[in-house]
């Protein structure tokens, strides 16, 4: 009876966490099918390099989330940890198996970022060569075929390593070959996009406010990747508490094997994926349009999100040309007396 009520008082701490992740998993998985759906359901996005890239990522995601909801749905529903229903080497094979998933995942969807960026920079700068649909599959055939070669690599010969946690199976970040993939092979994609973003930037700083014909095109498609960057952005935000709990693992400072440090990672990663198809309908009109057309129960929200987007915009304008004209008006006083 005593062991049964540990058990549960172990789990009740978990408990919240538990439901959240499970509910953040669902609503991942819902969202990103719903975004591969409505862009290869519409024509108009289907021809979309960009909507394609970001559907690759939305696949990526839904892989991602069908094992962290199985595993959500397994600890939830029998109100124990993994770790308690499995024995000790069962745990430690499941753990190794959905390491060695997630970090295919995980190198996808920063590839993935990586390929956006460098489409956006060819697209900016060299507009004749541009990315085609055709050869976008074959690239991205590559990439997972990448992804699954390094991830193997990683676990076969670079002592890469997953442990077990009272949550979650974790990277052992303590030893060189998890730190080594995890610190510089897995973000390097995101290191190339943001030298390719600043070159874009750079690109359309030096366009200034020209008028011509070809600039304003250039200019339309460096504002894309624009709003591609700020998806990346979103992206690397919700994975910085799994950065820090990297370094600090590494480097064994105190409490690094507290529980919350397992339970922020898994809910900042599962906000990652639920988040990101909504930023994706705030950015693109055209999505939200798509949306709107092919899940029509989701119209009402749509026009009441752009009815709100509207009115904080119209109240924002408002507010600077108030403030303008008080520091007209200031001056002009200054200058009577």
């Amino acid at each position: 009876q005593a062991a049964i009520e540990e058990a549960a008082a172990h789990y009740a701490f978990y408990e919240w966490a538990g439901v959240s992740n499970l509910g953040l998993s669902v609503t991942s998985l819902t969202f990103n099918i719903a975004q591969v759906y409505v862009t290869f359901a519409t024509p108009g996005l289907r021809r979309s390099i960009p909507m394609l890239l970001i559907a690759g990522l939305a696949f990526s995601d839904i892989l991602f989330n069908v094992d962290r909801l199985f595993r959500d749905c397994y600890q939830v529903f029998n109100r124990k940890l993994m770790g308690e229903l499995m024995q000790p080497g069962h745990y430690q094979v499941y753990c190794q198996m959905t390491g060695w998933f997630t970090c295919v995942t995980n190198i996808v969807s920063v590839c993935t970022f990586g390929l956006c960026a460098w489409e956006r920079y060819v697209k900016v700068t060299r507009p004749l060569h541009a990315l085609r649909s055709e050869t976008l599959l074959k690239m991205y055939i590559a990439l997972w075929a990448s992804a699954l070669a390094i991830a193997s690599l990683g676990f076969l010969g670079g002592r890469f390593a997953t442990v077990p946690s009272g949550f979650y199976c974790t990277v052992d970040f303590s030893m060189v070959g998890s730190f080594v993939l995890s610190a510089i092979a897995i973000p390097s994609p995101l290191y190339a996009s943001v030298y390719f973003y600043m070159k874009i930037y750079f690109r359309l700083k030096s366009l200034g406010e020209s008028r011509v014909q070809g600039h304003e095109a250039t200019r339309n498609e460096a504002i894309i990747a624009m709003k591609m960057l700020t998806i990346m952005i979103l992206f690397v935000m919700c994975y910085v508490p799994v950065t820090v709990w990297m370094f600090w693992v590494f480097l064994d400072l105190p409490y690094c094997d507290h529980p919350l440090w397992d339970i922020s990672c898994a809910l900042c990663v599962g906000a990652a994926g639920a988040l990101t198809p909504l930023l994706n309908c705030a950015l693109f009109e055209s999505y939200r349009k798509a949306v709107a057309q092919r899940l029509p129960f989701s119209a009402p929200f749509i026009r009441a999100a752009e009815s709100m987007l509207r009115d904080a915009t119209s109240t924002r304008t408002a507010v600077s040309k108030a403030l303008t004209t008080m520091a007209g008006i200031e001056e002009e006083e200054e200058e009577g007396v």
